[in-house]
Parts: structure tokens; sequence; C-alpha cells
């Protein structure tokens, strides 16, 4: 597997793990994201410190983030890489540099996007940081994966960078930026 890929693997083993998705293939709790289920239904992770299976709404995650704001954040063409309920951007140029946006529908899921938050600090191994954008926002900086969470209301978004540039400032900036764009579109 190129290094782009592994690092585009582990940028979304993270933004899986920030909504508790599991492996079990058979549906039941934790079932691994972006499976489907047994009528075909994208399914995404199951809400943190809850078995119940959300599904992905009607949100084409490729419409909260347009190619050309992706292309901004990494300095150049993108290629885009759509997944059930995520899409990614990955720059052309061979790099590892890739954006990658969701939504996830916990909503009426108490502790969800707290849990969430918690968990991909642990997983990046990373303090968080608030941000701006919703309700209530919070960045999360490493140094090969930087990760965004914002909710507002009971709508939630999720931005990635992997292997990203700049400062943790500019990174924090980044993300809070891709996150309040997010928001508005959904």
């Amino acid at each position: 597997m190129s290094r782009s890929l592994s690092i585009l693997a582990a940028a979304t083993a993270v933004a899986a793990i920030a909504y508790g998705a599991g492996t079990l293939a058979d549906g039941g709790p934790g079932a691994r994201a972006g499976s489907t289920s047994e009528a075909g239904t994208p399914r995404l992770a199951a809400a943190p410190g809850t078995n119940e299976q959300t599904t992905a709404t009607s949100v084409d995650s490729c419409t909260l983030v347009t190619e050309a704001e992706a292309a901004a954040v990494l300095g150049g063409h993108v290629t885009v890489v759509p997944n059930p309920g995520q899409c990614t951007y990955v720059a052309a140029d061979g790099s590892a540099r890739a954006v990658s946006v969701s939504a996830p529908d916990y909503s009426g899921q108490r502790n969800a996007f707290e849990t969430g938050v918690a968990q991909a600090a642990g997983a990046l191994e990373g303090s968080y940081q608030p941000v701006s954008a919703g309700d209530e926002g919070y960045a999360i900086v490493a140094p090969m994966i930087s990760e965004g969470l914002a909710r507002e209301g009971d709508t939630y978004v999720v931005v990635v960078l992997t292997s990203p540039s700049g400062t943790e400032a500019e990174q924090i900036n980044q993300l809070n930026d891709l996150l309040q764009t997010s928001l508005g579109r959904l």
C-alpha cells in the first residue's frame, strides 16, 4: 500500500474512532463505519456509549467542502474519493495530504459529541482546543493528522486534515473555517 493510502486509511480510522466505530460485520453494536446494512443502506458508526446504529442521511458529504475549498487548503489540484457518509479530497501531487469531511447523524443521542471529541483527542494523542464553529467546536492538532469536530444543535461535522502543512495556529484556522463552512451547508 502506498504511503498516501496508508495515511489516508489512518485518517479514516481516526474519524471512525472519534465516533466509536467497531468492526462487527453483522450490523450489530459496533458495526464497521462505511459498511452497509442488510437493506444496503450506508452505515455510520455506532454512537459512543450506545448500541444504536445510525445511517447516512441524504447529505452528500462532498457538498459540505467543495473541491475548490479542499484544493485551497492542500495547495493544488485534488482527487475526490467519495465514500458512504464521508468525502475525501486527496492532493493530486502524490503526497499524502488530504481533507476528509463527514456529517454523522447522532441526533437525540446524548453525549455523542463530547465522547467523540475525547476519543479523537486520545487517538491522536493530542489535546483539543476550542474553535468558534457552531455551538461547540474543537480542533485537535497532531503531527500527521489534525481533526476538527463541531456541532450545531444535533448536527455534527468532522473534518480531518491528513499530513497537514502550516503551523498549529494555521491548521486550527483551516479546521475552523472548514467546520463553519460545512455546518452552514447542512
